[in-house]
């Protein structure tokens, strides 16, 4: 028995499982045993055939709303970023400015010392010739094309596809 419960998300929400219909189903249908069968069991039957599942059994299989390729491509969710979270990052990167006068004469020369290193540092730091930037935005313009072509191969219009049907 196959089952579409709730908005079509293409992730797991537990309100839409079937699992929750299974002591119901049990109750109306008491003379057949009732399986559960997670999306992870089906492929395994998929795969290894279906000498495994037993005659006169009525198998559930879990929420098809729950597979992101079901009705039709579904990008893979992804958490929204929390924008505290990242103004947190952002002041801990950034040092406020420090006025030297008003520092000890230690943390004046600590000062002193870190502002030359980063100096020396960014001196040593090779700088990229025009052939290397060219090279990287050759590199980044072809990455953003593969992307954009992938996006295109993997689109499926389902209502291009029954209409063929």
């Amino acid at each position: 028995m196959l089952s579409s419960l709730g908005e079509k998300c293409g992730r797991v929400k537990n309100e839409n499982s079937v699992r929750a219909l299974l002591p119901q189903l049990q109750s109306q249908i008491q003379d057949i045993p009732i399986q559960y069968m997670s999306h992870e069991q089906v492929a395994a039957v998929a795969q290894n055939g279906t000498e495994d599942l037993k005659e006169s059994t009525l198998y559930v299989v879990e929420n098809l709303n729950f597979k992101p390729d079901e009705h039709s491509f579904v990008e893979a969710w992804i958490e929204p970023e929390d924008p505290n979270k990242k103004q947190e990052e952002e002041k801990k990167d950034v040092m406020p400015p420090v006025d030297p006068k008003k520092l000890s004469p230690a943390e004046r020369k600590k000062y002193e010392e870190e502002q030359k290193r980063k100096a020396e540092e960014e001196a040593l730091r090779p700088q990229p010739t025009q052939a290397e930037i060219d090279r990287e935005l050759r590199i980044q313009k072809a990455r953003e094309e593969a992307a954009e072509q992938r996006k295109i191969d993997d689109y499926f219009d389902y209502k291009t596809t029954n209409k063929y049907l």
